[in-house]
């Protein structure tokens, strides 16, 4: 990308937010180069989501999930390699990579887009379906930078979502009649969720529902003489888990969901066998499973699912 080129999108006024800014960065690239393909990708566990794709070749749209696994990206990552290659049959362990025999890739370009903490957010990753000079490589420099601006918005916009959560969850516990979770109704629960859905949208974010079903013990239900205290102390023990940004509601009268920002897959299961864990030190047995919801699904349409399982 030359300079001009970059500050014409630089100098174009504010972007409206992360997928305007990855959008106008992918065309300005499709202009000043010879690539078939840019985009800007998600990287949650082994999915490999795409968030804004610009291409007149390829046949991959925004919403596609592949895995990382797959990618020339992850080989990228693992291996510190080549940021850029004009051929990609000069380079075994790139061409090895399964999604170069789904597509016809012959020239690669890929740079990293980080979250705050330096882990890996996503890439902003270029594809043509035929090898370039050796000049692509004098785009690499440019490429970092806009990298490194995404990353940038990254930060602000998790910062962002952060705030918008405290709000949010100020304005539900104040607008019931205990201030707390235990009155939340489900029309007040489904609100929070297409909210927070449209949070986890910008980045792609992922995140989990834990359902909790209380149980007098291990092998029966709640008896109505004690349940509305196990309730409130089931709520403080779901809180006080650390290092986990949550919500917390009460959706029947034996029920506990929770919105668990930040944990997917593994993480999620792991999550629930440590809420278990802590209502039980709490004297509280419960059952409780935890899903993570899938680039194609909504918050509401997951805690459907998970309720009619």
């Amino acid at each position: 990308m030359g300079t001009k080129s970059l500050l014409s999108v630089l100098e174009s006024g504010s972007f409206a937010g992360f997928a305007d800014a990855s959008f106008e960065i992918s065309q300005c690239l499709m202009e000043v180069t010879d690539f078939d393909l840019w985009m800007v990708t998600r990287v949650i566990g082994d999915d490999y989501l795409v968030l804004c794709c610009v291409t007149s070749k390829y046949e991959i749209y925004n919403g596609d999930v592949f895995s990382w696994n797959d990618s020339i990206c992850s080989r990228m990552i693992s291996t510190n390699g080549p940021r850029i290659v004009p051929d990609i049959l000069d380079n075994v362990l790139y061409s090895q990579a399964p999604l170069v025999g789904r597509f016809p890739i012959r020239a690669y370009a890929g740079t990293p887009i980080l979250m705050p903490d330096g882990s890996l957010f996503g890439m902003l990753c270029g594809l043509s379906r035929d090898a370039q000079t050796s000049d692509v490589k004098l785009h690499e420099s440019s490429m970092l930078l806009c990298s490194k601006l995404l990353s940038t918005i990254v930060a602000f916009e998790l910062e962002r979502c952060q705030l918008e959560r405290l709000v949010d969850k100020l304005e539900l516990e104040t607008s019931t009649t205990g201030g707390d979770a235990r009155d939340y109704d489900r029309s007040a629960w489904k609100n929070m969720l297409a909210a927070e859905d449209d949070r986890v949208h910008r980045l792609a974010q992922p995140v989990s529902i834990a359902l909790v079903t209380l149980l007098e013990s291990s092998s029966g239900e709640c008896t109505d003489a004690i349940l509305e205290d196990a309730i409130e102390r089931a709520i403080i023990s779901i809180k006080g888990i650390p290092g986990i940004a949550s919500y917390v509601a009460r959706v029947g009268s034996d029920q506990l969901a929770i919105v668990v920002c930040g944990v997917y897959g593994e993480t999620a299961e792991s999550y629930a066998r440590s809420v278990q864990k802590n209502l039980k030190l709490s004297g509280i047995y419960s059952r409780t499973f935890c899903k993570s919801k899938r680039p194609e699904q909504s918050l509401v349409q997951l805690f459907e699912v998970m309720e009619n399982a």
